[in-house]
C-alpha cells in the first residue's frame, strides 16, 4: 500500500512538470496559438485525464488486494477459544447426580431415625392409621413402618410398578402420611418406595437441617 502511494505521488509531480513545459510550447512567439500545437495539447489532456482515471482504478485495486490479503491472514490464524457460560451437563450425568443426591438424603434420614428415641404413644397411633390406609389401598402393601419421636419411615410396595405414582400420590394425601415429608424410590422399576413423614408441628428441614423439605 505504501508503494502505491509513492507511485501516485511521482506520477502527480511528473504530470505537473510536464504540463508546465507543454504550456510553454503551446503559444507561438507572436502570441498566437499554433493549430497543430493546440490539437496536440487537447489530445494530451485527454490522454492525461484517462491516465489519471486508470491510475485511480489501480489504486483502488491495490487497496482491495490488501484487504483480501488481511482477511486471508485472519482465516489462517488458529481458532480462538470462545469464552462463555459452561456447557450444560449431559442428561445421563444430570440424572445420575439427581439419584445420588436423593439417596444421600434418604441415608441421612435413616441415620437420624436410628438415633431418635421412640414416642410410643404417637407411634402406635401412626401405625393404626397406616394399617387402615393399606387395607383400603388395594394397589399396594405397607411392608415396613418405623417411628421415632419426630418422624416416621414407611415402606410401600406397589403390586404393579405402573401404579407407583398413583399409589404414592394417594398416600401423601392421606393420614398419617400427609404431613411434611420426603419420598424416595431406590428402584423405579421395582421394589418399595419410602415415605418419610413428620409428626404434626415439625418440618423435615428442621429435623435434617438440609434446607426446604420435599413432599
Amino acid at each position: 500500500m505504501r508503494l502505491a502511494i509513492i507511485l501516485a505521488t511521482v506520477v502527480l509531480v511528473s504530470g505537473v512538470v510536464w504540463t508546465f513545459y507543454s504550456q510553454r510550447g503551446e503559444t507561438a512567439d507572436d502570441g498566437k496559438v499554433d493549430p497543430i500545437t493546440q490539437t496536440h495539447t487537447t489530445e494530451t489532456r485527454i490522454i492525461r485525464r484517462q491516465s489519471g482515471e486508470l491510475f485511480k482504478q489501480k489504486l483502488q485495486l491495490a487497496g482491495l488486494q490488501q484487504d483480501v490479503a488481511e482477511l486471508k491472514s485472519r482465516d489462517d490464524e488458529p481458532p480462538r477459544a470462545v469464552e462463555g457460560p459452561p456447557l450444560e451437563v449431559p442428561m445421563e450425568e444430570a440424572l445420575a447426580n439427581a439419584r445420588a443426591e436423593k439417596k444421600a438424603r434418604a441415608d441421612n434420614l435413616d441415620r437420624l431415625l436410628k438415633n431418635d428415641p421412640v414416642d410410643r404413644g404417637w407411634a402406635d397411633a401412626v401405625e393404626e392409621k397406616a394399617r387402615t390406609w393399606a387395607s383400603e389401598e388395594n394397589r399396594a402393601e405397607l411392608t415396613s413402618l418405623v417411628c421415632g419421636s419426630k418422624f416416621c419411615r414407611a415402606e410401600i410396595l406397589p403390586k404393579d410398578p405402573a401404579d407407583r405414582r398413583g399409589v404414592l400420590d394417594n398416600a401423601t394425601l392421606t393420614p398419617p402420611f400427609n404431613t411434611n415429608g420426603y419420598v424416595y424410590t431406590p428402584d423405579p422399576e421395582g421394589g418399595a418406595s419410602v415415605i418419610y413423614f413428620t409428626k404434626d408441628g415439625y418440618a423435615m428441614n428442621d429435623i435434617t437441617g438440609e434446607g426446604e423439605s420435599q413432599k
